[in-house]
C-alpha cells in the first residue's frame, strides 16, 4: 500500500510540490513524534488514531500542541487533522531560537481496558526543555503541608540558583482552585478549574483575581478577557514566566486583553498572553488525558506529577514515546504500564485502574536506557527495549512480576542509531510469512538502521524486523526494508530519512506503520501485510 501522509508540515518546499490540502492538515507547520493505536473494544473496534506534536519549528521547545487524526476504514484514509491540546503562548516562536510559549511533547496513547483511550504526554512551562537547562528547577512542582499535596506557585524568578525559596515562601494552589499565601492565607487569587475543549484547553493556567464571588472558578474562562467593571481580573498565566509583574497580594496588575495572532491565514490562530504574577516551578510534568468516543474527542489534561516525580528525578522525568502496554496475561491483566525516562535511565510507571491514578514500580529505574517501549509475552513477561547511547545494540530488560522490576538482560542483537524504536507482539493467531509457526512470541521491532550500521550512525535506513523471542534471548528472523515512496524533489537529500515510529496491529491483521519519513514536516502512514 502506498504511503498516505498523515501530518505534514507547511513550512517547507515538500509541502507546496504535495499540493495537499493546507485545512487537511490544520495548518501544521512542523511535526514530530507519532503515536499510533488501532482499537480493540467492540464499540470502537477498528478505529486508529494517530496523534503527533503539531509544532512551530523543528526543534523541541516552542509553540507545540497536540495533533490526532483517525481512520474508520483500516488506514485507507484519515479524516481531518484536529488540534486536541493548545498551551499558552507570551509570544509566538517566530524561529527555533525563541523560546516563549509552554508546550506539550512526546505522546504516549494505550487503550484501557475498560475501552477508553489513556493519553500521556509531556508538559513544559515557558522555557527551552533539555535544552537551556539554566532554567529548569528540580522535583516534582508540588509541596506537602499537612498531609495534602498542592502545586506550588512563586513569585521569583526561575532557574536552578534563582528558585530556593526560603521556609515558608511557597504559595500554593488549593483544592478550592484559591491561591493560598505562604503562611496560609486565602487570597483573592484563584485558578479556574475547568477550561473550553472548543479552545483545545489552552486557558490552562490562567490566573484571575476575584471581585466577590469568582466568575469562573467552575465556569469556563473567556479565550480574549475583557476589563469589565465587576468582573473578576485577568492577571496573567502561571505557566509563563519571562517578564513577570511584580506580586501584589492587595492590588492585581491587569494585564491588557489578550492578541489574537495571525500567519498566512486565519486559520492559523494563536493566542498570546501575559505571565501571571505567580508561576509554576519550571521542570517537566506528566499531562494525562483520556477519550471516552474512540479517539474523537479528549478531555481536559489532569497533571500526575505529584504521583510519580521527585527531586531524585532530576529537571527532567518524560515520556518514552509511542504507545503504552495494556497486560494480556496473569495477574496483572488489564494493567496499565507506561514507559517513562531521564537521560541515562529508563522507568515504567503503572495504573491499576484503567489511567485514574499512577505510580512508579517497585524499581526507580528499570535496568534500561533512555527513551523505550515495551512488549508482553504469553508467559507473561514484558520486556523493555531502550534507546542506545550512543549507537550500538538496543538495550533490552524484562519483567516477570507484571512491571515492578526488571533485570538486565545480555543483548538484544539489534543495532539501532540513538533513535526511537517501535516494538510490539504479534498476536498467537497472526498470520506470519514462510509458514512459520506462530507460539505468540514473536515479535516486530521498527526502527532506523544507520544504513545497518555500515556507513554512520544517523537516523536512516528504516527497518522491520521480525524476531522470535526464547527464553531471554531473541532470534532476528527476517527485516524488510522501508522506504519512502514519495516521489518528489525535496525528498532527494533525505531519500533515506527515517526517525520515530509507532506500530500498531490493524483490524484486518495487517500492520499499521505510522513514521517520520522527512525531519521535522512529514509524518505518514503505511499498511504492511507480512
Amino acid at each position: 500500500m502506498k504511503d498516505i501522509p498523515v501530518f505534514v508540515g507547511s513550512n517547507y518546499d515538500i509541502f507546496n510540490q504535495y499540493k495537499g490540502d493546507v485545512q487537511q492538515y490544520d495548518n501544521m507547520i512542523d511535526c514530530r513524534i507519532p503515536s499510533l493505536l488501532c482499537l480493540k473494544n467492540e464499540k470502537y473496534k477498528g478505529n486508529i488514531i494517530a496523534v503527533a506534536d503539531r509544532a512551530s519549528c523543528g526543534a523541541d521547545w516552542g509553540r507545540i500542541e497536540l495533533a490526532a487524526r483517525l481512520s474508520f476504514d483500516n488506514g485507507k484514509s484519515f479524516e481531518k487533522s484536529k488540534t486536541i491540546l493548545s498551551l499558552p503562548v507570551r509570544k509566538f516562536p517566530y524561529d527555533g531560537d525563541e523560546w516563549s510559549a509552554s508546550f506539550a511533547i512526546d505522546a504516549v496513547m494505550t487503550e484501557t481496558q475498560d475501552g477508553k483511550v489513556n493519553l500521556l504526554v509531556d508538559f513544559y512551562p515557558e522555557c527551552k526543555g533539555l535544552f537551556k537547562k539554566s532554567l529548569l528547577e528540580k522535583g516534582s512542582g508540588y509541596v506537602t503541608e499537612n498531609g495534602k499535596t498542592y502545586l506550588a506557585l512563586y513569585s521569583g524568578k526561575s532557574g536552578a540558583n534563582a528558585m530556593r525559596p526560603r521556609k515558608g515562601k511557597v504559595f500554593t494552589l488549593r483544592e478550592d482552585g484559591f491561591v493560598y499565601s505562604p503562611d496560609g492565607r486565602k487570597t483573592n487569587y484563584y485558578i479556574p478549574k475547568n477550561h473550553n475543549p472548543e479552545y483545545n484547553f489552552v486557558t490552562l493556567g490562567d490566573m484571575y483575581y476575584a471581585v466577590g464571588e469568582p466568575d469562573y472558578l467552575e465556569n469556563y474562562p473567556p479565550l480574549i478577557p475583557q476589563e469589565e467593571s465587576g468582573k473578576d481580573i485577568y492577571v496573567g498565566n502561571i505557566y509563563l514566566n519571562a517578564d513577570k509583574p511584580k506580586f501584589c497580594e492587595n492590588k492585581p496588575v491587569f494585564v491588557q486583553k489578550n492578541k489574537v495572532y495571525h500567519k498566512d491565514s486565519e486559520d492559523l490562530l494563536c493566542i498570546e498572553t501575559k505571565a501571571a504574577p505567580l508561576r509554576c516551578a519550571v521542570t517537566s510534568y506528566i499531562w494525562c488525558m483520556e477519550s471516552c468516543d474512540g479517539g474523537k474527542t479528549f478531555s481536559q489534561p489532569v497533571d500526575i506529577n505529584s504521583q510519580i516525580k521527585d527531586k531524585k528525578d532530576g529537571t527532567f522525568l518524560g515520556t518514552g514515546p509511542g504507545v503504552g502496554l495494556r497486560l494480556q496475561y496473569g495477574e496483572c491483566k488489564g494493567r496499565l504500564l507506561a514507559p517513562l525516562y531521564k537521560i541515562g535511565s529508563a522507568c515504567v510507571i503503572i495504573s491499576d485502574d484503567n489511567g485514574k491514578s499512577w505510580r512508579r514500580g517497585k524499581d526507580r529505574f528499570c535496568s534500561n536506557v533512555d527513551e523505550c517501549q515495551l512488549l508482553e509475552t504469553p508467559d507473561g513477561r514484558v520486556f523493555c527495549f531502550g534507546r542506545p547511547n550512543p549507537a550500538g545494540i538496543a538495550p533490552l530488560s524484562v519483567s516477570e512480576d507484571g512491571g515492578e522490576t526488571f533485570r538486565k538482560l545480555k543483548s538484544s542483537g539489534l543495532y539501532t542509531p540513538r533513535c526511537q524504536k517501535s516494538v510490539i507482539a504479534l498476536p498467537e493467531d497472526f498470520p506470519l510469512p514462510d509458514n512459520l509457526q506462530n507460539d505468540g512470541f514473536y515479535i516486530l521491532v521498527s526502527a532506523p538502521s544507520g544504513h545497518k550500521g555500515k556507513k554512520d550512525a544517523s537516523r536512516t535506513d528504516g527497518q522491520l524486523y521480525l524476531g522470535h523471542i526464547k527464553g531471554d534471548t531473541i532470534e532476528w528472523l527476517k527485516s524488510y526494508d522501508i522506504k519512502n515512496k514519495a516521489d518528489y524533489k525535496a525528498f532527494e537529500k533525505y531519500d533515506d530519512f527515517y526517525a520515530y515510529s509507532c506500530l500498531a496491529i490493524l483490524d484486518d491483521n495487517s500492520i499499521g506503520l505510522l513514521y517520520e519519513a522527512y525531519p521535522s514536516c512529514y509524518i505518514v502512514f503505511r499498511k504492511i501485510n507480512l
